[in-house]
């Protein structure tokens, strides 16, 4: 596919030439998804509920699971994962969140084989293969008392690929005693290029 404008278009027919179905077909989809990219989001609810070294499932709904399953979206298309942003929208009547050194909430991006449950123990991240579980230093977002853009990040040039039929699952390791818990909810989006 090569993108044209309605301009070019337009002006081709202007001088006579030949209107082809292919140019047609060019028109249609740079018209309609220039950039084969998809955008998704998520939720975190109730943030930093846990005490250290506990893990925070993301949502792609607002539906709940239990304590214990991880939430799953299983992917209809082959894609790779560009961008991934983040937006703290509050502590609500529990005053802001105190960072303190050390501590630590890593976000990381993973799948879970279809036919597993939705558990940590099938969970294995798509960006540390040999490690296989959110690291601190690791994953797709860390923020800490030195991040510098909390409560807002963006996370570019991922580039992790997914395969239709991939059930990904967003958790996050908490580290130290983030404060107040269960402060929040942590807004995300997701930039995925179809492949």
């Amino acid at each position: 596919m090569s993108v044209i404008s309605k301009a070019q278009l337009k002006n081709d027919f202007l001088d006579g030439k030949t209107i082809t179905e292919q140019k047609m077909d060019d028109l249609i989809d740079s018209t309609y998804n220039s950039a084969g990219q998809i955008l998704i989001t998520g939720c975190w609810q109730n943030v930093f509920d846990g005490a250290s070294g506990t893990y925070d499932y993301m949502s792609w709904n607002q539906n709940t699971t239990g304590s214990t399953s991880i939430p799953v979206l299983t992917l209809p298309f082959n894609c790779k994962l560009l961008t991934y942003t983040t937006r703290f929208v509050g502590a609500g009547t529990s005053g802001p969140v105190i960072w303190t050194p050390g501590d630590i909430f890593t976000q990381d991006i993973g799948t879970i084989p279809n036919g597993l449950e939705p558990v940590e123990a099938n969970w294995t991240s798509s960006t540390d293969e040999t490690v296989g579980a959110v690291t601190p230093g690791g994953g797709i977002q860390v923020w800490d008392d030195t991040s510098g853009d909390y409560p807002g990040m963006t996370s570019t040039g991922l580039d992790i690929d997914f395969n239709a039929g991939d059930g990904i699952a967003v958790i996050a390791l908490e580290t130290g005693t983030i404060l107040p818990t269960g402060a929040g909810e942590i807004i995300t989006s997701f930039l995925f290029q179809l492949t």
